[in-house]
């Protein structure tokens, strides 16, 4: 029998992978081959490195056995600081807001970051209409400059962008397709990797980003998702905004 797979945590087959590496089971043999010794990807794998989160890049790239089972995010810890929100508007930094709006049994989440990628406001609000939400985006972005929102527009989620973009915000609605999901959580776990984001001690932010996970499909497409049981609206609402600040070059403001 041949077991073939890539790790995902020290589970079963990690078992059998480690009797393979036992001298006394002589009817087991292990082998590992990463992704470096294939002649078809070559230098691509450099560019892969720089923009995949640590432990990604370990486990389905290098085939290591991490600890992580899945977790999404490395070096959460580090990116904690001591502070309450809101922090008051600073005029000479510059604001990106990215909002996830509300779907069935789910939060709607307002977070702006500043250039530092601190977080220095977010709105975490459930159950509220449309037009409160509309309100509290508004009200928001207006405390900090007026500032550039980025959004989750998909299914339903697009016409509410459309009113938003219609009402003269500066906003740009973000489809997230399996690519597309993809590029903007690893986006984030590369900056939380290198603690070019900051978020306050004990938040729910943190909580969030703990229970966020990613999963491999039977095609081999990589799913990211909230545990069982949790929340990912934080996580997503964080991951625009920062997604938003590269998209703009980290200034905060539209590059044409």
């Amino acid at each position: 029998v041949w077991m073939i797979s890539t790790p995902l945590g020290r589970n079963w087959f990690y078992e059998a992978w480690m009797w393979g590496k036992d001298e006394t089971m002589d009817d087991w043999a292990s082998f590992h081959t990463p992704s470096t010794e294939s002649p078809l990807i070559g230098k691509k794998l450099d560019v892969i490195e720089k923009r995949t989160p640590k432990n990604i890049f370990e486990q389905e790239y290098l085939a290591k056995f991490t600890d992580s089972a899945g977790g999404a995010f490395f070096g959460l810890g580090g990116c904690e600081d001591n502070y309450k929100l809101p922090i008051e508007f600073d005029k000479t930094k510059t604001y990106m807001c990215g909002v996830d709006l509300a779907r069935k049994n789910d939060f709607t989440v307002i977070t702006i970051i500043d250039n530092e990628g601190r977080i220095v406001y977010m709105d975490r609000c459930r159950d509220v209409a449309f037009e409160q939400q509309k309100s509290r985006i508004n009200y928001a972005i207006n405390l900090y400059g007026k500032c550039p929102v980025y959004i989750d527009a998909t299914g339903m989620g697009s016409s509410v962008f459309e009113a938003l973009r219609n009402s003269g915000i500066r906003i740009e609605g973000i489809n997230l397709d399996y690519k597309t999901k993809a590029e903007i959580i690893q986006h984030l776990g590369f900056q939380i990797e290198t603690q070019s984001v900051i978020y306050p001690i004990g938040s729910i932010v943190l909580e969030e980003l703990q229970n966020y996970q990613f999963t491999r499909s039977p095609t081999g497409l990589i799913k990211y998702e909230a545990a069982p049981g949790h929340h990912d609206d934080c996580v997503i609402a964080l991951a625009l905004a920062v997604w938003g600040q590269r998209q703009s070059g980290g200034t905060g403001l539209w590059v044409f």
